[in-house]
């Protein structure tokens, strides 16, 4: 259980389980003794048969597998428990919290969430545990000495070696590029509203899958609908002064500033819904709804 650092292989299972990584655990006298999980390498057809990729040549090409990201770790104990030595029950925090907040049905996510509780609770965990470390003396300690940690156990290799790092049980499955269907996107959606529920059909659909939305900002903001509703809020000195039934807006979903989609005209101040749809490969969905008011 290198990779993970956890020694039970039933919760070393279940952290690859969380993370959506299908995971088999094998018995051995009658106990859990390791785990098969499905893992994905890349192959480079590399010119193989001469110096097996020590030094450039021009023979031998090869389809070779490349897996850096699998890697053997040393694990450094920390100084002391701090969990166990400022008496935290991390169950206990989060079932104040869940008991003080809205838990939506599915259960993803929650609501109302009493944040001055949270606050107060960190500040008077922070200053004991400062009291703590200045007493024993441990506020010499870098944080990783002090909270403990792992580093890469670096591999000199002589050549580059033509099977993967571990043993591979079964290959499912090869592609050129990943399949549609493997990747995890985001679905964006925005619904009317009103004093009747949420219409059926939404104003806009768009589905972009995750790494083309990695690192980059995701705004929905409103536009007037027309130039005519331009200028009359350029006549009312601004949004905040217009009466609202005059104008409509459209809104528009934008990734780094690039409009990706747009939606029909709403009257300002009306109400619609904005919704995100994680989507898993295998179709497991995590939905997340908020309520916007059109033109704020």
């Amino acid at each position: 259980m290198n990779i993970t650092g956890i020694k039970d292989p039933i919760t070393a299972a279940n952290t690859f389980a969380s993370g959506g990584i299908p995971t088999t655990v094998l018995i051995s006298g009658g106990k859990p003794s390791s785990l098969i999980i499905e893992h994905v390498w890349v192959e480079a057809y590399l010119p193989y048969g001469n110096y097996r990729g020590k030094i450039k040549g021009e023979g031998g090409y090869q389809w070779i597998p490349l897996d850096p990201s699998f890697k053997w770790y040393r694990y450094h104990s920390p100084a002391v428990n701090l969990t166990e030595a400022m008496g935290f029950n991390a169950t206990e925090f989060i079932s104040i919290i869940m008991n003080q907040s809205v838990v939506n049905e599915s259960g993803y996510y929650i609501t109302s969430v009493n944040q001055s509780f949270i606050r107060g609770y960190m500040e008077n965990l922070t200053n004991s545990t400062y009291d703590y470390l200045v007493m024993h003396n441990l506020t010499i300690l870098t944080l990783n000495e002090l909270l403990g940690y792992r580093e890469i156990i670096p591999e000199k290799l002589g050549v580059l070696p033509n099977s993967p790092p571990y043993r591979v049980v079964e290959k499912k499955a090869e592609f050129s590029e990943v399949p549609d269907e493997l990747r995890h996107k985001i679905k964006f959606e925005v619904y009317q509203k009103d004093f009747y529920g949420v219409s059926s059909s939404p104003d806009f659909s768009v589905t972009i899958s995750m790494p083309e939305l990695a690192g980059k900002r995701i705004t929905l903001s409103y536009v007037p609908a027309t130039q005519d509703d331009a200028a009359i809020i350029e006549e009312y000195g601004g949004i905040t002064n217009v009466p609202a039934y005059l104008v409509e807006m459209k809104p528009v979903l934008r990734v780094e500033g690039e409009a990706i989609a747009i939606g029909n005209p709403v009257t300002l101040g009306e109400t619609q819904q904005f919704v995100m749809e994680f989507i898993a490969p295998g179709g497991g969905v995590d939905r997340v709804e908020n309520d916007v008011t059109v033109g704020a």
